[in-house]
Protein backbone atom coordinates (compact mmCIF):
# COMPACT_ATOMS: atom_id res chain seq x y z
CA UNK A 1 0.00 0.00 0.00
CA UNK A 2 1.22 3.61 -0.99
CA UNK A 3 0.56 6.79 -0.49
CA UNK A 4 -0.15 8.68 -3.83
CA UNK A 5 -0.79 12.79 -4.70
CA UNK A 6 -1.79 14.03 -8.17
CA UNK A 7 1.50 13.60 -9.14
CA UNK A 8 1.19 9.53 -9.03
CA UNK A 9 3.28 7.66 -6.29
CA UNK A 10 5.18 8.96 -3.57
CA UNK A 11 8.91 8.34 -3.49
CA UNK A 12 9.85 4.77 -1.94
CA UNK A 13 10.56 6.66 1.85
CA UNK A 14 6.74 8.06 2.31
CA UNK A 15 5.49 4.67 2.09
CA UNK A 16 3.72 2.85 5.01
CA UNK A 17 4.94 -0.23 6.01
CA UNK A 18 2.86 -3.94 6.36
CA UNK A 19 2.38 -2.99 10.05
CA UNK A 20 1.45 0.88 10.21
CA UNK A 21 -0.96 -0.14 7.94
CA UNK A 22 -1.99 -2.86 10.35
CA UNK A 23 -2.22 -0.43 12.92
CA UNK A 24 -4.41 2.03 10.93
CA UNK A 25 -6.71 -0.62 9.84
CA UNK A 26 -7.61 -1.61 13.59
CA UNK A 27 -8.17 1.95 14.35
CA UNK A 28 -10.54 2.52 11.58
CA UNK A 29 -12.32 -0.49 13.08
CA UNK A 30 -12.48 0.44 16.80
CA UNK A 31 -13.65 3.91 15.07
CA UNK A 32 -16.32 2.02 13.30
CA UNK A 33 -17.07 0.19 16.51
CA UNK A 34 -17.53 2.98 18.58
CA UNK A 35 -20.02 4.78 16.81
CA UNK A 36 -22.04 2.05 16.00
CA UNK A 37 -22.11 2.12 19.94
CA UNK A 38 -22.97 5.97 20.06
CA UNK A 39 -25.36 4.93 16.82
CA UNK A 40 -27.02 2.18 19.36
CA UNK A 41 -27.40 4.42 22.66
CA UNK A 42 -28.96 7.51 21.38
CA UNK A 43 -31.28 5.03 19.59
CA UNK A 44 -31.94 3.65 23.35
CA UNK A 45 -32.90 7.08 24.65
CA UNK A 46 -35.46 7.62 21.93
CA UNK A 47 -37.63 4.65 22.52
CA UNK A 48 -37.07 5.99 26.34
CA UNK A 49 -38.53 9.30 25.41
CA UNK A 50 -41.41 8.14 23.18
CA UNK A 51 -42.22 5.51 25.86
CA UNK A 52 -42.49 8.18 28.26
CA UNK A 53 -44.43 10.45 26.08
CA UNK A 54 -46.91 7.59 25.03
CA UNK A 55 -47.47 7.13 28.87
CA UNK A 56 -48.28 10.72 29.83
CA UNK A 57 -50.64 10.80 26.80
CA UNK A 58 -52.21 7.76 27.98
CA UNK A 59 -52.52 9.02 31.48
CA UNK A 60 -54.24 11.58 30.54
CA UNK A 61 -56.44 10.74 28.20
CA UNK A 62 -57.86 8.61 30.59
CA UNK A 63 -57.97 11.69 33.44
CA UNK A 64 -59.81 13.28 30.15
CA UNK A 65 -61.75 10.18 30.21
CA UNK A 66 -63.11 10.46 33.60
CA UNK A 67 -64.23 13.70 33.57
CA UNK A 68 -65.84 14.06 30.36
CA UNK A 69 -67.91 10.56 31.75
CA UNK A 70 -68.78 12.39 34.39
CA UNK A 71 -70.52 15.28 32.62
CA UNK A 72 -72.31 12.94 30.87
CA UNK A 73 -73.99 11.42 33.72
CA UNK A 74 -74.57 14.79 34.89
CA UNK A 75 -76.21 15.54 31.63
CA UNK A 76 -78.08 12.03 32.15
CA UNK A 77 -79.65 13.29 35.23
CA UNK A 78 -81.00 16.54 35.50
CA UNK A 79 -82.95 16.71 38.20
CA UNK A 80 -80.10 16.60 40.10
CA UNK A 81 -80.60 20.51 40.51
CA UNK A 82 -76.78 21.92 42.37
CA UNK A 83 -77.50 22.77 46.17
CA UNK A 84 -75.19 25.61 48.02
CA UNK A 85 -73.13 22.05 48.83
CA UNK A 86 -72.63 21.30 45.14
CA UNK A 87 -71.68 24.53 44.21
CA UNK A 88 -68.34 23.45 45.62
CA UNK A 89 -67.67 20.80 43.47
CA UNK A 90 -65.30 21.21 40.58
CA UNK A 91 -66.49 20.77 37.01
CA UNK A 92 -64.35 19.58 33.90
CA UNK A 93 -64.87 22.97 32.05
CA UNK A 94 -63.05 24.11 35.23
CA UNK A 95 -60.16 21.57 35.36
CA UNK A 96 -60.06 22.10 31.23
CA UNK A 97 -59.92 26.18 32.00
CA UNK A 98 -57.15 25.79 34.48
CA UNK A 99 -55.24 23.91 32.66
CA UNK A 100 -55.16 26.13 28.77
CA UNK A 101 -54.88 29.09 30.86
CA UNK A 102 -50.88 29.95 31.33
CA UNK A 103 -51.42 30.91 35.44
CA UNK A 104 -50.07 34.61 36.05
CA UNK A 105 -46.85 34.22 37.87
CA UNK A 106 -45.27 36.99 40.34
CA UNK A 107 -41.92 36.90 41.80
CA UNK A 108 -41.38 37.83 45.32
CA UNK A 109 -37.82 38.59 46.84
CA UNK A 110 -37.70 40.08 49.72
CA UNK A 111 -34.08 41.72 50.57
CA UNK A 112 -31.00 42.77 47.85
CA UNK A 113 -29.03 40.16 49.83
CA UNK A 114 -31.02 37.39 48.42
CA UNK A 115 -30.25 38.17 44.76
CA UNK A 116 -26.41 36.91 44.86
CA UNK A 117 -25.54 34.33 42.95
CA UNK A 118 -24.80 30.92 44.46
CA UNK A 119 -24.07 27.58 43.01
CA UNK A 120 -27.36 25.33 42.04
CA UNK A 121 -29.44 23.54 43.92
CA UNK A 122 -29.50 19.66 42.91
CA UNK A 123 -32.04 19.68 39.93
CA UNK A 124 -33.19 16.34 40.86
CA UNK A 125 -35.38 17.43 44.14
CA UNK A 126 -37.74 19.89 41.90
CA UNK A 127 -40.73 18.65 41.58
CA UNK A 128 -42.56 18.84 38.21
CA UNK A 129 -45.45 16.63 39.43
CA UNK A 130 -47.71 19.98 39.77
CA UNK A 131 -48.68 20.87 36.10
CA UNK A 132 -50.61 23.93 37.10
CA UNK A 133 -47.10 25.45 38.89
CA UNK A 134 -44.83 26.61 36.24
CA UNK A 135 -41.05 27.09 37.47
CA UNK A 136 -38.85 30.14 36.10
CA UNK A 137 -35.39 30.27 35.20
CA UNK A 138 -33.73 31.71 38.65
CA UNK A 139 -33.99 28.86 40.90
CA UNK A 140 -30.49 28.10 40.00
CA UNK A 141 -29.73 31.17 41.62
CA UNK A 142 -30.80 30.37 45.58
CA UNK A 143 -28.68 31.72 47.86
CA UNK A 144 -27.51 29.53 50.98
CA UNK A 145 -30.56 28.17 52.79
CA UNK A 146 -33.03 29.93 50.62
CA UNK A 147 -35.89 28.30 49.21
CA UNK A 148 -38.80 28.89 47.25
CA UNK A 149 -42.66 28.90 48.07
CA UNK A 150 -45.12 28.33 44.96
CA UNK A 151 -48.62 29.52 45.47
CA UNK A 152 -51.34 28.91 43.34
CA UNK A 153 -54.71 30.69 43.31
CA UNK A 154 -56.78 28.94 41.40
CA UNK A 155 -60.00 30.44 42.20
CA UNK A 156 -62.49 32.40 44.44
CA UNK A 157 -66.15 31.12 44.63
CA UNK A 158 -68.84 33.31 46.03
CA UNK A 159 -72.36 32.73 47.34
CA UNK A 160 -74.57 35.19 45.10
CA UNK A 161 -77.11 35.84 48.11
CA UNK A 162 -74.43 36.23 50.33
CA UNK A 163 -72.55 39.22 48.39
CA UNK A 164 -73.63 42.42 47.48
CA UNK A 165 -75.53 42.72 44.19
CA UNK A 166 -73.10 44.54 41.49
CA UNK A 167 -73.47 44.59 37.87
CA UNK A 168 -70.44 43.51 37.08
CA UNK A 169 -69.27 41.54 39.83
CA UNK A 170 -66.02 42.11 39.44
CA UNK A 171 -63.39 41.47 42.55
CA UNK A 172 -59.61 41.02 43.27
CA UNK A 173 -57.47 39.55 45.84
CA UNK A 174 -54.13 41.17 47.88
CA UNK A 175 -52.18 38.63 49.26
CA UNK A 176 -49.72 38.99 52.58
CA UNK A 177 -47.22 36.16 53.55
CA UNK A 178 -44.05 36.40 55.93
CA UNK A 179 -41.14 39.64 55.38
CA UNK A 180 -43.17 40.21 51.88
CA UNK A 181 -44.93 43.26 49.85
CA UNK A 182 -48.51 42.74 49.43
CA UNK A 183 -48.97 41.32 45.73
CA UNK A 184 -52.07 42.13 43.81
CA UNK A 185 -54.28 39.75 41.47
CA UNK A 186 -56.00 41.44 38.01
CA UNK A 187 -59.78 41.87 38.51
CA UNK A 188 -61.82 38.82 37.50
CA UNK A 189 -65.47 39.10 37.07
CA UNK A 190 -68.27 36.68 37.83
CA UNK A 191 -68.93 34.72 41.03
CA UNK A 192 -66.77 32.48 40.23
CA UNK A 193 -63.77 33.99 39.69
CA UNK A 194 -60.76 32.22 38.27
CA UNK A 195 -57.26 34.09 39.32
CA UNK A 196 -55.12 30.97 37.88
CA UNK A 197 -52.42 33.58 39.84
CA UNK A 198 -49.34 31.80 41.04
CA UNK A 199 -47.25 33.92 43.53
CA UNK A 200 -43.37 32.53 44.23
CA UNK A 201 -41.80 33.89 47.40
CA UNK A 202 -38.26 34.00 47.98
CA UNK A 203 -37.67 32.85 51.81
CA UNK A 204 -34.71 31.99 54.07
CA UNK A 205 -35.34 28.97 55.85
CA UNK A 206 -34.51 29.90 59.45
CA UNK A 207 -35.88 29.83 62.44
CA UNK A 208 -38.11 32.68 62.38
CA UNK A 209 -39.22 31.09 59.00
CA UNK A 210 -40.31 27.83 60.72
CA UNK A 211 -41.69 29.65 63.35
CA UNK A 212 -44.09 31.26 61.08
CA UNK A 213 -45.11 28.13 59.51
CA UNK A 214 -45.85 26.60 63.02
CA UNK A 215 -47.94 29.78 64.30
CA UNK A 216 -48.85 31.80 61.45
CA UNK A 217 -50.86 31.91 58.23
CA UNK A 218 -51.14 33.39 54.53
CA UNK A 219 -54.19 36.17 54.63
CA UNK A 220 -56.05 37.08 51.55
CA UNK A 221 -58.07 40.26 51.32
CA UNK A 222 -60.89 40.13 48.91
CA UNK A 223 -61.97 43.80 47.21
CA UNK A 224 -64.79 44.26 45.52
CA UNK A 225 -63.50 46.10 41.94
CA UNK A 226 -67.57 47.81 40.52
CA UNK A 227 -66.72 51.41 41.67
CA UNK A 228 -63.80 53.49 41.28
CA UNK A 229 -62.52 53.09 44.96
CA UNK A 230 -62.21 49.07 45.63
CA UNK A 231 -63.95 48.04 48.45
CA UNK A 232 -63.09 45.43 51.31
CA UNK A 233 -65.51 42.61 50.47
CA UNK A 234 -63.88 39.60 52.89
CA UNK A 235 -61.28 37.83 53.87
CA UNK A 236 -59.43 34.23 54.46
CA UNK A 237 -56.85 32.85 56.27
CA UNK A 238 -54.83 29.57 55.12
CA UNK A 239 -53.22 28.34 58.11
CA UNK A 240 -49.16 27.07 57.13
CA UNK A 241 -49.11 24.57 60.09
CA UNK A 242 -50.43 21.99 58.10
CA UNK A 243 -46.82 21.55 56.37
CA UNK A 244 -45.94 19.73 59.80
CA UNK A 245 -48.69 17.11 59.30
CA UNK A 246 -47.76 16.29 55.35
CA UNK A 247 -46.53 12.76 55.25
CA UNK A 248 -43.10 13.27 55.59
CA UNK A 249 -42.20 10.46 53.07
CA UNK A 250 -43.33 12.38 50.71
CA UNK A 251 -40.38 14.63 49.73
CA UNK A 252 -41.52 17.26 48.44
CA UNK A 253 -45.81 17.15 49.22
CA UNK A 254 -48.31 19.88 47.96
CA UNK A 255 -50.88 21.16 50.00
CA UNK A 256 -54.18 21.23 48.51
CA UNK A 257 -57.38 22.70 49.60
CA UNK A 258 -59.68 25.67 50.12
CA UNK A 259 -60.17 28.00 52.97
CA UNK A 260 -63.39 29.61 53.52
CA UNK A 261 -64.09 33.59 52.80
CA UNK A 262 -65.25 35.45 55.80
CA UNK A 263 -66.77 38.62 55.90
CA UNK A 264 -68.92 41.08 58.32
CA UNK A 265 -71.95 42.60 57.16
CA UNK A 266 -73.14 46.04 57.79
CA UNK A 267 -74.38 46.19 61.64
CA UNK A 268 -73.57 42.16 62.00
CA UNK A 269 -71.36 41.42 65.37
CA UNK A 270 -70.41 37.79 64.04
CA UNK A 271 -68.63 37.10 60.74
CA UNK A 272 -70.64 35.38 57.68
CA UNK A 273 -68.91 32.75 55.37
CA UNK A 274 -69.75 34.05 51.85
CA UNK A 275 -67.42 31.53 49.57
CA UNK A 276 -64.56 29.82 49.73
CA UNK A 277 -61.00 29.62 48.15
CA UNK A 278 -59.11 26.92 46.59
CA UNK A 279 -55.65 27.21 45.93
CA UNK A 280 -52.24 24.42 45.47
CA UNK A 281 -49.21 25.50 48.19
CA UNK A 282 -45.45 23.64 48.44
CA UNK A 283 -42.27 24.16 48.79
CA UNK A 284 -39.91 24.04 45.72
CA UNK A 285 -37.26 22.16 47.29
CA UNK A 286 -37.47 19.80 50.19
CA UNK A 287 -37.61 20.98 53.97
CA UNK A 288 -39.24 17.89 55.76
CA UNK A 289 -35.33 17.70 57.66
CA UNK A 290 -36.20 20.73 59.04
CA UNK A 291 -40.14 20.13 59.78
CA UNK A 292 -39.48 17.42 61.94
CA UNK A 293 -36.13 18.96 63.91
CA UNK A 294 -38.61 21.87 64.13
CA UNK A 295 -41.71 19.56 65.53
CA UNK A 296 -39.70 18.06 68.06
CA UNK A 297 -37.93 21.41 69.30
CA UNK A 298 -41.80 22.64 69.65
CA UNK A 299 -42.68 19.18 71.71
CA UNK A 300 -39.09 19.09 73.83
CA UNK A 301 -40.67 23.17 74.93
CA UNK A 302 -44.09 22.38 75.77
CA UNK A 303 -42.95 19.11 77.92
CA UNK A 304 -40.67 21.70 80.26
CA UNK A 305 -43.07 24.16 80.19
CA UNK A 306 -45.34 21.82 81.58
CA UNK A 307 -42.85 20.22 83.96
CA UNK A 308 -43.65 23.20 86.77
CA UNK A 309 -44.44 22.23 90.42
CA UNK A 310 -47.43 23.92 92.17
CA UNK A 311 -47.22 24.67 95.88
CA UNK A 312 -50.32 24.64 97.87
CA UNK A 313 -50.20 25.97 101.35
CA UNK A 314 -52.95 23.79 103.55
CA UNK A 315 -52.74 25.47 106.84
CA UNK A 316 -49.94 27.58 109.11
CA UNK A 317 -49.73 27.88 112.91
CA UNK A 318 -47.36 28.99 116.14
CA UNK A 319 -46.64 31.60 113.10
CA UNK A 320 -44.21 34.28 114.55
CA UNK A 321 -44.90 37.73 113.03
CA UNK A 322 -42.13 39.34 111.00
CA UNK A 323 -41.63 42.67 109.05
CA UNK A 324 -40.40 41.11 106.05
CA UNK A 325 -41.14 37.35 104.36
CA UNK A 326 -39.33 35.93 101.67
CA UNK A 327 -39.84 32.75 99.72
CA UNK A 328 -37.62 32.17 96.32
CA UNK A 329 -37.74 29.02 94.27
CA UNK A 330 -36.39 27.87 90.92
CA UNK A 331 -37.17 29.85 88.28
CA UNK A 332 -38.82 26.79 86.70
CA UNK A 333 -41.65 26.57 89.13
CA UNK A 334 -44.60 28.88 90.56
CA UNK A 335 -46.82 29.63 93.35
Amino acid sequence: MCIRDSTGIMPERERLSRREVAVLETKVANLRSEKAELVEKIEEIKTLVREDGLRDKARYQEELRVELEKKRTKAINPQNKPTEHAKEEETPELVNNILKEPAQKVESKPSEEMHKEIPMKPQAEVNDSASEFSFGSHVSELPPNSNLMDLLIIEAVFDDTKVPAAVPFATSIAVDFYNHDSKHSEKKEGMRARYALQIEFLVEVDEGFMGYLWEKSIDFAFHLRDEAEPKVLGSAKLPLRQFFDLNVKEKLPTLVGKVPIMSRMEGGSAETKIGYLRYKLKMRYSITNELIQYKEKVSKTRGVEQAVCKVEIIGCSNLVPVSYTHLTLPTICSV
